[in-house]
């Protein structure tokens, strides 16, 4: 999250990173397409990882 908040040059605070979770669990529960999205989130979207 601070190599985010460095790029775009803003700070999340404690209430605002854990809704930032919450939210980004909750698309990563949904059914449809689960595998491509942990895929997705290991190799950052760069196949030579």
């Amino acid at each position: 999250m601070s190599e985010f908040e460095e790029a775009w040059h803003i700070r999340f605070n404690e209430e605002e990173t854990g809704l930032i979770a919450v939210i980004f669990g909750a698309w990563l529960m949904q059914k449809s397409d689960l595998h491509e999205k942990q895929v997705l989130l290991l190799t950052d979207d760069n196949p030579s990882y």
